[in-house]
């Protein structure tokens, strides 16, 4: 039987009784959580002492369930009892199970029996981290690893063997009313949280997300209104979700008849959560009772000492006993991805993260909910055009019922391929198979008429190809053109990337807007940026800061001329001092061809990095300029008139690759199962210096052949 501890705030003191025991202590002596997490092995003594000391600690080693329940008022459990810890620099709750009660109610034992009668329980996980604050300022700081974090939980309920349906809903209020009208389900909240000053007094607040990637501020008010009965638990990995009384949402809930709940009573590290939430719902669906589970996930965190005892958990009187009542079968967890489906192809991928562009994001998504249709995301050639509009469909496929379609004319243009393409996303792959038989008019027509319901988001990258190849009157690019044409006429959503600006659509937008092409990226990201492709600055980052700033403002915030800077840097003897010091002279010599603004800065930066190759480097990166698509190391072979590669051939052509890879003048397109690498592409950056370093290639490559 648990130890049940009865906390009380009586004339300045809180006084604790379990049995025959009383313990008063005066509550100014009592740590606050500062203390507790500066020092919690000396400062958590002291909540041991005042929960019972050695006494209650006798009670605790006969107790067969190993179990202390705190029954507080409202002042006591303002104090964070779980940083409680033992002369052996052991917290308490590490050792054995705390939680906190409240009183049950009738509705509370009706849901728990409920629960064990339901064959599928619904897991709702809402992940939210806004792109922008209330002002509309972008947020660039730190970001929350939703996707790490839900990837966890996935794996961790895939092999619960409980009968449960999971699913990732769109970060939005609207959503998680709509998913709260389902039925019972276990609802995981992981977004910031913070208490908040009202006319009412504190409350806890969500920051949640409106459609365009805005905050929402979501008071915890606002989540008593959902229906009672359909919460069975509730797991809130936000800050500061069971601070205070009576902004404690955790408490909140409990009391308003949710058999558990688990909140934080401060602000804890992101980087636990998924260590918290994987062990907490895996002990929990392994038969494990409330209080076992939530013990065994303290200890999976207790390497951060600062932290253990940041979670609380609560749940209705003599709730704890059982186990929690859920049917074995088979999980379903494929709905805890992305809200919404990106289909985009290898071409078309977000790098993880995409830096400095959160206020981009949220303006074409504010765009697009405002009812916009055709989108073109103008600027030179690795500006991060295609990072942005590929970041863009993963984040917000769920604003359209069918998600989002991505096609590339980075490597063709055919018209043949693009309308199978098309005819695949609306038909399916046999629908497709069908349509291939059909001639071209008749093919436009099923594609232009099954376009016209379909409620998704065609997302066309590289369109500058489709331009130039009108503007030199190929056939194939009219024909795409003109289906698009049509498909804008008929009231489509697309977003375009393009260097020719504009691509002449119905109703489109150019973006960003007043400048029309996507500009270099802040000093902040940039320099992230420059960390991210320098392993020589990773080594040392404090002596690397303001060289990193250095390189950003050389570059002007260029994407790829950075990450250029950074592979060339690596590999270069030069000292940081010495680094930049012809790069004027450089930019010059990128002006007397013509070039100007962000073209000048790729150029001069593609041109340095080039020119400091070995001349066998050089030569092998002239002849794989012929590949326009993925190509595998085997490659090799064919640039170097061989019909195969032998082994000691191939791991040499591995490490040329290699080389060229670190020094971001090509980049993995895919790797194997075992993360090395599989296939290598070039940059997709054809503005006016790349098309000039290609020529100069390709003469190279033709005399070197020769």
């Amino acid at each position: 039987m648990a130890i049940t501890l009865k906390l009380r705030e009586e004339m300045g003191h809180l006084v604790v009784r379990f049995d025959d025991q009383t313990v008063k202590t005066a509550l100014d002596k009592i740590p606050a959580i500062e203390r507790l997490q500066a020092d919690p092995f000396t400062n958590g003594q002291v909540l041991t002492a005042a929960l019972g000391g050695n006494e209650m600690l006798k009670r605790l080693a006969d107790d067969s369930d190993n179990l202390i329940l705190l029954d507080c008022d409202e002042p006591a459990d303002a104090f964070a009892w779980e940083f409680a810890t033992l002369p052996d620099r052991q917290f308490l709750c590490v050792k054995a199970g705390m939680l906190r009660t409240v009183p049950r109610k009738n509705q509370t034992s009706e849901a728990l029996r409920e629960t064990s009668e339901v064959s599928t329980l619904n897991f709702i996980a809402l992940a939210a981290d806004p792109l922008v604050d209330e002002g509309g300022n972008a947020r660039e700081g730190y970001r929350l690893d939703l996707d790490n974090e839900m990837r966890s939980i996935r794996e961790t309920l895939q092999n619960s063997g409980k009968n449960l349906e999971a699913k990732r809903i769109p970060p939005t209020r609207e959503e998680l009313y709509k998913a709260l009208r389902k039925g019972p389900a276990i609802l995981h909240l992981s977004c910031h949280g913070n208490v908040v000053s009202t006319e009412y007094g504190p409350m806890a607040l969500l920051a949640l997300e409106k459609n365009d990637g805005s905050m929402d501020p979501f008071l915890g008010s606002d989540l008593m209104n959902t229906r009672r009965g359909i919460l069975r638990m509730v797991v809130l990995s936000a800050c500061k979700t069971a601070t205070g009384t009576e902004a404690n949402l955790a408490r909140a809930l409990a009391l308003n008849g949710v058999p558990m709940t688990v909140g934080m009573q401060g602000s804890i590290d992101d980087r636990l959560s998924d260590d918290f939430a994987t062990a907490l719902y895996d002990s929990l669906f392994q038969g494990f009772t409330f209080g076992e589970a939530l013990q065994q996930a303290r200890q999976n965190i207790a390497r951060n000492i600062e932290d253990v005892g940041l979670p609380v958990g609560y749940v209705s009187a003599n709730g704890w006993s059982e186990a929690f009542p859920i049917q074995q079968g088979m999980p379903s967890v494929g709905g805890l991805g992305k809200p919404g489906g990106a289909a985009l192809g290898g071409e078309i991928q977000p790098p993880r993260p995409l830096l400095g562009r959160n206020l981009e994001l949220h303006q074409i998504a504010r765009h697009f909910a405002q009812g916009r249709k055709v989108i073109t995301v103008a600027g030179t050639g690795g500006m991060g055009k295609t990072a942005l509009a590929a970041t863009f469909a993963e984040r917000f496929a769920w604003m359209w019922a069918r998600g989002v379609r991505g096609y590339s004319f980075a490597n063709e243009v055919n018209a043949v391929n693009f309308r199978l393409a098309l005819m695949r996303a609306l038909f399916g792959e046999e629908g497709a198979q069908k349509g291939a038989g059909l001639s071209e008019n008749l093919q436009r027509e099923e594609i232009l008429r099954a376009a016209h319901e379909w409620n998704g988001l065609w997302l066309f990258d590289n369109y500058e190809s489709i331009i130039q190849g009108i503007q030199e009157g190929q056939p194939e690019a009219e024909a795409i053109h003109k289906l698009i044409a049509d498909l804008a006429n008929g009231d489509a959503a697309m977003l375009l990337t393009s260097r020719e600006q504009p691509a002449g659509l119905r109703n489109e937008l150019l973006f960003p807007e007043g400048s029309h092409a996507l500009q270099g990226l802040s000093e902040t990201a940039g320099m992230k940026m420059f960390f991210e492709h320098s392993v020589k600055a990773k080594e040392n980052p404090k002596t690397h800061i303001q060289f990193a700033i250095s390189i950003q403002r050389a570059a002007q915030g260029h994407p790829l001329a950075i990450a250029l800077l950074a592979g060339e840097y690596d590999v270069s003897a030069v000292t940081m001092d010495a680094f930049l010091k012809d790069w004027q002279s450089e930019l010059a010599n990128a002006r007397r061809l013509g070039l100007a603004g962000h073209h000048v800065t790729f150029a001069a930066a593609f041109e340095r990095s080039y020119s400091h190759l070995p001349a066998h480097l050089q030569q092998a990166l002239c002849a794989l300029s012929i590949f326009t698509f993925p190509f595998f190391a085997q490659a090799w072979s064919v640039v170097n008139g061989q019909s195969s590669l032998d082994d000691e051939t191939l791991t040499m052509a591995r490490q040329a690759l290699s080389e060229l890879t670190r020094r971001s003048l090509l980049e993995v397109d895919a790797t194997y199962n075992d993360d090395t690498p599989a296939t290598y592409r070039f940059q997709p950056a054809d503005g006016e210096p790349a098309k000039r370093l290609r020529r100069v290639r390709r003469l190279a490559c033709k005399a070197w052949i020769s």
